[in-house]
């Protein structure tokens, strides 16, 4: 329900949601999305270091969380951290190298078998 509020765009509401469950400490998962959702409502308002602290957060519970990885990964590039938010998505390769929360990794190789296509067409054309 807070994840609806937020997309409303009632961050007071959804804010009180999220810190609410967070107390509560149910499922690591839930506690781990909670901050990411924190993080959202923190840089909705322009507080770009409260959100950084939340995703960080949010990883510290579940560090293969990918969407906080990426969330990190932006807010440390909008505040000019590139080398740091590179270092996130990188250590996130790495969490995820299992495949089990392979999201980003479906993206990379994704991208793999677009470079190998392109290489391909090129040499055709070079031809």
């Amino acid at each position: 329900m807070a994840r609806v509020e937020l997309v409303r765009g009632h961050r007071d509401e959804a804010r009180r949601a999220l810190e609410a469950l967070v107390e509560t400490r149910p499922h690591p998962t839930l506690v781990a999305y909670a901050r990411l959702f924190l993080g959202e409502v923190e840089l909705r308002e322009a507080h770009v270091e409260a959100a950084i602290a939340q995703y960080r957060e949010a990883l510290k519970v579940d560090p293969r969380l990918q969407p906080a990885q990426i969330a990190l990964s932006h807010a440390l590039t909008r505040v000019g951290r590139g080398e740091e938010a590179i270092g996130v998505l990188i250590d996130g390769l790495r969490a995820t190298s299992d495949g089990v929360h392979g999201w980003m990794g479906y993206h990379t190789t994704t991208l793999h078998g677009y470079r190998l296509a392109m290489d391909r067409l090129w040499a055709e054309v070079r031809e």
